[in-house]
């Protein structure tokens, strides 16, 4: 067994504004922005004795601070309803995040090859309305001025839980893909899937993969069959609430 402290604290404080719209859109939208400074330590723990399986056996020293800005935008419409009476719906359409850590240790140790300064990330998500969603993450490298990762795409859907999302995918000098997944709910706890990942640099698909899932109020069914330019699989997940999952991913 073994005992591993940790400590932390948070910093953070919100400013909003409120602009009327008065239009079919929005009577209201509130933008709210929420700087934030975060700070995460763990000690440097002795764990040669202990058995490794994978990466989670392994607690990692850590001394970081994290710096974040986030600005959200939260929409207020008023929905008429057949008795005559008005419902008032809040609705977030959009929100962006920019964050970046500073490793406090790395700073210490006075190694030249590494960075005391991480990526800077910007998350955000895009809601112009109830069925379709744009999401974009992206790395920016502020030592070389590059980004490092984008990932950047949508998601269009119905009221039954049918949708097709898709997504272009880049990561610096390791891969440039075009990701598409479309899934249809057969019934409130069955569905169906097909997804399919493509290499833009290559003209190649790298995997594709078909398959059915099942929820269940306190297990989960995944089943697909997965084909790549090297390997055909059945692959299997169940998933037991409040235990885990286990299978072939």
């Amino acid at each position: 067994s073994r005992t591993v402290y940790d400590m932390g604290a948070e910093l953070s404080t919100k400013l909003n504004r409120i602009f009327t719209l008065n239009s079919g859109f929005a009577e209201k939208i509130k933008h709210e922005v929420t700087p934030k400074l975060e700070y995460a330590f763990l000690p440097n723990v002795i764990q040669d004795d202990l058995p490794s399986f994978d990466d989670i056996d392994r607690v990692l020293e850590k001394n970081m601070v994290t710096w974040s800005l986030t600005n959200s935008f939260i929409a207020k419409k008023r929905i008429s309803q057949e008795e005559g009476k008005e419902n008032i719906n809040y609705r977030e359409i959009a929100w962006v995040k920019f964050s970046q850590d500073y490793d406090i240790k790395t700073e210490r140790d006075k190694n030249p090859a590494t960075r005391t300064w991480s990526d800077i990330r910007m998350e955000s998500e895009l809601h112009p309305t109830s069925l379709f969603s744009v999401d974009t993450d992206v790395d920016f490298d502020p030592y070389n001025s590059h980004f490092t990762k984008i990932n950047f795409g949508g998601t269009l859907k119905d009221r039954r839980g049918d949708y097709v999302t898709t997504e272009y995918r880049y990561t610096l000098e390791s891969s440039e893909t075009w990701y598409t997944k479309i899934l249809g709910q057969i019934s409130k706890s069955f569905g169906i899937y097909f997804s399919f990942e493509q290499d833009l640099e290559k003209r190649q698909t790298i995997e594709t993969r078909t398959g059915l899932f099942l929820d269940r109020p306190c297990w989960d069914l995944d089943l697909q069959y997965k084909e790549s330019s090297d390997s055909r699989k059945i692959l299997f997940l169940i998933t037991l609430e409040g235990i885990g999952e286990f299978g072939q991913k």
